[in-house]
């Protein structure tokens, strides 16, 4: 089950991120929630850096689907992803470790207007994926409810 951690950054600013709940890829537990959230993370990071032009070798063709099911293109992404950012080639991203932690960096630089307290505002996502990630955002944030269906009125 996707999860919020939130800590510290470097320069001192409180961040969010969003993390997987088990194992997704090899060897993973590959919940559908939790390989949703690597899979736009990753479909998007790899899109940003194909139109900057500084793809890692093999991101060109990782246009994924974001479907919940690990296959080659997902297994694919990870490593390539993993070898891009110098981490543990494992081909598996792990709650709370580099891989995930990474992803968020890239995915909330490559989207420097977006709120990370309010997913329904963030690029394309699948509805399944969409909900998963508001249900988290309202367990530490109501406020985030706003604009995506409740409107605190009663």
């Amino acid at each position: 089950m996707i999860q919020r951690v939130s800590g510290t950054g470097g320069d001192d600013t409180s961040t969010t991120m969003y993390d997987v709940g088990v194992s997704v890829g090899a060897g993973g537990y590959n919940y559908q929630e939790d390989t949703m959230l690597v899979q736009y993370f990753l479909h998007w990071v790899a899109m940003m850096h194909v139109v900057k032009g500084d793809a890692g070798p093999g991101w060109a063709p990782l246009v994924l689907d974001v479907d919940g099911l690990v296959g080659p293109k997902t297994l694919t992404a990870i490593w390539a992803y993993q070898a891009f950012r110098h981490l543990t080639l494992d081909g598996r991203v792990d709650p709370t470790e580099s891989t995930i932690l990474s992803l968020n960096c890239d995915f909330f630089d490559a989207f420097p207007g977006i709120d990370s307290n309010a997913p329904h505002t963030w690029p394309v996502q699948p509805p399944l994926l969409m909900n998963a990630l508001v249900r988290v955002a309202l367990q530490t944030n109501p406020a985030a409810a706003v604009g995506a269906g409740d409107t605190g009125a009663s």
